[in-house]
């Protein structure tokens, strides 16, 4: 898809949180009939803190209660490279059923397991429990101006979409933790068979959003939200982001130092 805005547009944060574009700035295109803001999740509209090794760790715990292990052995032991995300490159169409695509991650969480000195028969009871732990509503925590953000927005007139790396039940978690309502689509990874920053993905969504004329990213993680994005015709909005001042970040189109300043800045783009 032609991006429909000039993606070399950049804006500096001063002092006091104001927003000047830089002197490379360009005239942004500007459109109001059809306005989608896409959206990642952890990290994004929730804290992301450390639900794959939290929840394994508390499922060790329930069925080997005397096993001493820690969440931070469970971190370092937990394959980081094993996971559909860590491997954008290949396609796994062949998991989007979320009994197929459990199945697939589960065979990590057993390795884990065994690496962390569990016998056979303690992984093979641990392993099951893990998907409900990660399901559990307890775990999610939004950002405090998450809510207030989308209402604002969708009053205004944006459309909502969830693009996110992430497990098949996500669209239950987002009505679960009362954000649901906000959101017209929902295109997860592993119901799509395709991770960010594959441009598939992002044709996904601009698909499901009707080839938007005015959409941007919204994200946490700078290269697979932002530049992938990008990459794909969408601009991106960093937010929330722990490494601000890398190279990756600073390809980010336009970005916040938190969610609380998104409505004034979407509102300065499009005035």
């Amino acid at each position: 898809m032609q991006n429909k805005y000039l993606l070399d547009v950049r804006l500096v944060f001063l002092n006091n949180n104001s927003i000047v574009p830089t002197a490379n700035s360009r005239q942004i295109r500007r459109f109001t009939l059809d306005k989608v803001l896409f959206w990642d999740f952890h990290g994004t509209l929730t804290w992301a803190d450390s639900l794959w090794s939290k929840s394994l760790h508390q499922a060790a715990l329930a069925i080997v209660p005397g096993c001493g292990i820690t969440v931070q052995q469970v971190r370092d032991c937990l394959d980081n490279d094993g996971f559909p995300w860590h491997h954008p490159e290949k396609t796994y169409l062949q998991i989007t059923e979320p009994a197929a695509w459990w199945n697939h991650v589960n065979r990590l969480f057993y390795t884990t397991c065994r690496r962390l000195g569990l016998t056979d028969a303690e992984a093979c009871q641990i392993v099951p429990q893990v998907r409900a732990r990660i399901l559990d509503l307890g775990n999610y925590q939004l950002f405090d101006s998450a809510v207030q953000v989308l209402s604002d927005l969708r009053l205004n007139g944006w459309r909502h979409i969830i693009l996110s790396n992430n497990f098949p039940e996500l669209p239950d978690i987002c009505e679960g933790i009362g954000i649901g309502s906000f959101f017209d689509e929902y295109i997860v990874s592993a119901r799509v068979g395709y991770d960010k920053p594959r441009p598939e993905i992002f044709r996904l969504a601009l698909d499901a959003a009707g080839s938007p004329q005015t959409c941007f990213m919204i994200g946490d993680n700078p290269e697979v939200d932002i530049i992938g994005a990008q990459a794909a015709g969408i601009p991106g909005i960093l937010v929330n982001c722990r490494k601000s001042d890398g190279a990756a970040a600073r390809q980010a189109a336009f970005r916040c130092q938190d969610l609380g300043q998104l409505s004034a800045l979407l509102s300065n783009l499009l005035a």
